[in-house]
């Protein structure tokens, strides 16, 4: 009755009151005749309603997929882009793939439609984000449409868990598909298990269900700082929160009642729990970084640590502080100053601000603490060092150790029982790791970067000991498996290694549009400004065309096949990238290589411009588990390049020159060839041909082949 609120009636005159006293007479006298209706029919008038909500779901999301379609200007069920490949696969995304979940939905006889209306919702929700600006990153969507059809689909659990296992974060955003079905409750486990964070955001989701409570709780024993997230909101979590008497949970409530959600002392809930701390203490800690960095470490190495998402999470954003700003100060010659913060520091503490900062750590400020860190470790070998530490990522800092090239000297403080002791441990346990993708990433990098043959042979022999072990107790486990095959094809020669496999990138995937496209981005600080220069002054030859524009150079072939460089102005930076996607934007053609020359914290940016048709990317040394991941989830075929090293001017124009030469010429990029002639071009600097070694070939990288053949098979 809002139209006929008080304030407007006042301004009636007597006739429109009357009329509008009886109109409300009608309308209540109907809304009681509708009431006894529904009261006498409950059932009839449930199944008309939820019939006609199904109806406008499905036209709502034909609406979406009409949109979509038009993107390309023509609505004609075919979402196109350049390239037939691309465009099938983009059309089979947006338009096929949401008819046969839809079909799928409606073609279902055991979920009633209350449930069907949820599940259409939610791929509502997903059609909507996608947009005239991303829905090139076709990919991006098809992996949740593909998950919602093969929970569809598949009727038997055991196939079932594997697949939803491995697309974990894909799951945990179509829960509405699943979460009726006899899979759920373990597959909910596993996710408290591995990602405790993204299984409560996704609580709302099945928080009715029978076993929801239990899974929850799990989630909070592991991460109970994240709770504070959802504390004094109107969230389902926050009401298990209030209404829960587990002692976590309680603990929980007191710390929010005594300080607030915006405290760290969640961070230590359990220890608060049992008495080892008081809340008042705990909040008091956290307040100075460095006593809580040092009390976080000394309790994670005690062993019996809980809530260790929290605690790691923790242990991260204190490390990235100092990380950050010994990044940087990476221009600062004098190491004294540089890395000033970390003196006075055990090599417990520099330990933990390098495994804890994988993503975002510089090669020189990974090369400096490793450095201090070592020197203050003495005679101590180390294994008995990781083993002081008992083990705390000792995976990831074995690869990153592999990554800088300094494996090697690590392994050299080990006598040759400590070195086979590590590989084992390596190995052992590795199936229950919550990241197991990552961790076999690592092992794959560790693997190729081991500098005795011995090594390689005894990781093997260890590899062959777990998945037989396994196998025997009925536990195929892909992600192993995989791994196991990766290994025995480089060590046995009867197979084909996947260095060979992938040994060359074929000329012709590069003009699929007729075109090859690259992008190079290069970014404002002292680095960046002289890499420019000497970039662009390689490409003075007569077989290249350099155009200069306001922010950015356009570098085109002259004479072979049509290849096009767009390198922004270091000065420009954001805006001449955004000015070089606003060409691809308007011509529809998108890059089949990018490079990114600068650090760290500018290679999100870099990646942006990856498309499911990128098929060459150059990282440099940003070439970690999460870059190399997302790389290859924004183009699944795509090869990487990077270094284990701050890369070198000198070498990156003459590698990419040398490669821009064979792709216009038509000549396939074979990449232990192009090594070579490399290597050879180099050999009278004796300081360039050093350096090149820490370059790894795309054939070479085998955390990232791994990735990719993981990626492409499930």
């Amino acid at each position: 009755f809002q139209c006929f609120g008080n304030r407007s009636h006042r301004f009636m005159g007597n006739q429109q009151k009357r009329n509008i006293d009886s109109l409300r007479k009608i309308t209540r006298v109907g809304i009681f005749m509708m009431l006894m209706f529904i009261g006498l029919h409950p059932q009839a008038w449930a199944q008309k309603t939820s019939a006609a909500i199904l109806v406008e779901l499905n036209t709502e999301i034909d609406y979406h997929q009409t949109r979509i379609d038009k993107f390309d200007k023509k609505e004609d069920l075919k979402v196109l882009l350049t390239g037939e490949e691309r465009t099938a696969e983009a059309t089979k995304t947006y338009l096929f793939l949401p008819d046969q979940i839809q079909l799928n939905v409606r073609m279902d006889q055991v979920e009633n439609d209350i449930q069907k209306a949820k599940m259409l919702r939610k791929l509502i929700e997903l059609m909507t984000g996608i947009t005239e600006e991303n829905y090139l990153r076709y990919n991006g969507y098809s992996r949740f449409f593909e998950a919602i059809v093969k929970v569809q689909t598949e009727g038997q659990t055991e196939l079932l868990m594997p697949y939803m296992s491995n697309h974990l974060e894909e799951m945990l955003r179509v829960v509405p598909f699943f979460e009726n079905r006899k899979v759920a409750p373990l597959f909910f486990k596993e996710a408290a298990e591995r990602a405790p964070r993204l299984l409560m955001q996704a609580y709302k989701e099945f928080e009715y269900q029978t076993y929801a409570k239990d899974i929850l709780a799990r989630a909070i024993h592991l991460d109970p700082d994240y709770v504070k997230n959802y504390l004094g909101t109107y969230s389902s979590l926050y009401f298990y929160v209030k209404s829960s008497s587990l002692p976590i949970v309680k603990t929980i409530k007191d710390i929010f009642i005594a300080k607030g959600s915006a405290s760290n002392a969640f961070v230590l809930s359990h220890a608060i729990a049992a008495g080892k701390i008081s809340i008042n203490k705990a909040h008091d800690l956290a307040i100075d970084d460095a006593a809580f960095f040092k009390y976080l470490l000394q309790y994670r190495i005690t062993g019996d640590a809980a809530g260790l998402f929290s605690i790691d999470h923790a242990m991260e954003h204190l490390a990235l502080k100092w990380v950050r700003k010994f990044n940087e100060l990476h221009d600062e010659t004098r190491q004294e100053v540089r890395f000033a913060a970390a003196t006075g520091k055990s090599s417990e503490v520099l330990y933990a601000m390098m495994v804890y900062t994988e993503d975002e750590i510089f090669t020189s400020t990974f090369l400096g603490l490793f450095k201090q860190m070592m020197k203050q470790n003495g005679k101590m070998s180390a294994y008995e060092f990781l083993n002081g530490v008992q083990w705390i990522h000792f995976r990831d800092f074995l690869k990153m150790c592999a990554g800088y090239g300094v494996l090697p000297e690590l392994l050299g403080s080990m006598t040759e029982l400590e070195k086979k002791m590590l590989l084992t441990k390596l190995l052992n346990g590795i199936e229950n790791d919550p990241e197991l993708i990552r961790q076999c990433a690592a092992i794959a990098d560790i693997y190729a970067s081991l500098p005795d043959s011995k090594d390689k042979k005894n990781l093997n022999a260890s590899m062959q000991h777990i998945v037989g072990n396994l196998n025997i107790a009925g536990k195929n486990i892909p992600a192993l498996q995989l791994l196991y095959e990766l290994i025995q094809a480089e060590e046995d020669t009867s197979i084909q290694s996947w260095s060979d496999e992938y040994h060359s990138l074929s000329n012709n995937l590069f003009f699929r549009d007729g075109w090859c496209i690259q992008q190079h981005f290069f970014y404002n600080d002292p680095d960046g400004i002289s890499s420019f220069q000497s970039f662009i002054a390689s490409f003075n030859t007569k077989f290249w065309l350099v155009e200069s524009f306001k922010l950015y150079v356009k570098i085109s072939s002259k004479t072979g096949k049509k290849v096009v460089l767009y390198a922004n102005r270091p000065e420009s930076e954001y805006v001449g990238q955004d000015a070089i996607r606003a060409i691809f934007v308007k011509t529809g053609m998108w890059p089949d290589i990018v490079v990114h020359r600068g650090h760290s914290f500018y290679v999100q940016t870099s990646l942006e411009s990856v498309m499911p048709g990128t098929q060459l990317v150059f990282l440099g040394s940003c070439g970690g588990y999460q870059n190399v991941r997302q790389a290859l989830q924004f183009a699944s075929n795509a090869f990487i390049i990077s270094t284990r090293q701050v890369g070198s001017a000198r070498i990156n124009d003459e590698l990419l020159y040398t490669m821009n030469e064979w792709i216009r010429t038509g000549r396939n990029l074979n990449w232990t060839i192009l090594w070579n002639l490399m290597d050879t071009k180099l050999s009278t600097n004796t300081k360039m041909k050093t350096r090149f070694t820490e370059y790894v070939a795309p054939n070479q990288n085998l955390g990232a082949l791994y990735l990719r053949r993981y990626n492409q098979l499930y």
